[in-house]
């Protein structure tokens, strides 16, 4: 029971940290900048630790090559769908966008990025799945070793709380916001993105801390700004580019 909860907990953990580095790697290649990709302020991202759960118990199962790699893509494809639309529904944050993309569901997913998923676990069976069980059965034989787990839980927790909390704030005033646009039937959603970038640049202008906090936690430097004005600002781009969309006949 404690190794499958050791095991649990340090997939998780270091389906996070990996998945982090991994789309820094990928956005600093393809867009030629640095920003930090996570929702949270560390550099974690969740998404991609229920993905290697699920990649794990995948590619334990005694089945064929071509089910395993079908199932790989279905399950990581999922995780990604049911997150970015538990975020947009629940607290109106579109954390990422798929909807200029070809083959896309409701912007949450599509054909190009679930192909990514498929070199990932693939990647992921081949070189990183045989090395993980010596590496759980170490650390439960070295119990030792489960305090830095514990202390990325720590810190996780935290962060966690904090930035629902942020989200919280946000939910709140987009609501607000649609009541008073119900009349023009215009549906609000904050891209969390482009509210970052436009935080790290306020503070950048306003010189609030150094590069390194920038990156990594513009959004605790929140006092220093109106975040209702940056949400206003936000709104107000949204709705010019609704103003810019040719109207249906």
């Amino acid at each position: 029971m404690l190794f499958e909860l050791i095991k649990l907990l340090f997939l998780f953990a270091l389906g996070c940290v990996s998945g982090w580095v991994i789309e820094e790697i990928f956005y600093l290649v393809t867009e030629r900048k640095l920003l930090n990709r996570g929702f949270l302020t560390g550099p974690y991202l969740p998404i991609y630790g229920f993905g290697t759960i699920a990649l794990y118990y995948l590619s334990s199962m005694n089945i064929s090559l071509g089910l395993k790699l079908t199932l790989f893509v279905l399950s990581t494809t999922t995780i990604e769908f049911l997150g970015g639309f538990f975020f947009d529904k629940y607290y109106h944050l579109k954390l990422w966008d798929y909807s200029t993309k070809f083959l896309n569901i409701g912007g949450y997913v599509c054909a190009e990025y679930s192909f990514y998923w498929l070199i990932l676990s693939s990647l992921f069976y081949k070189s990183i799945f045989p090395l993980l069980d010596g590496i759980v059965i170490f650390i439960n034989s070295h119990m030792e070793y489960a305090f830095y787990i514990g202390l990325f839980y720590g810190i996780f927790i935290v962060d966690l709380i904090a930035t629902l909390n942020l989200a919280n704030k946000i939910k709140v005033f987009v609501k607000d916001q649609q009541l008073k646009m119900q009349k023009r039937k215009e549906n609000l959603i904050i891209n969390f993105e482009n509210f970052r970038q436009d935080i790290t640049s306020k503070l950048k202008s306003l010189q609030e801390g150094n590069s390194l906090q920038r990156f990594f936690y513009p959004l605790g430097n929140l006092k220093n700004i109106d975040l209702i004005h940056i949400l206003e600002d936000q709104k107000e781009k949204i709705k010019n580019q609704l103003s810019k969309k040719p109207k249906k006949i």
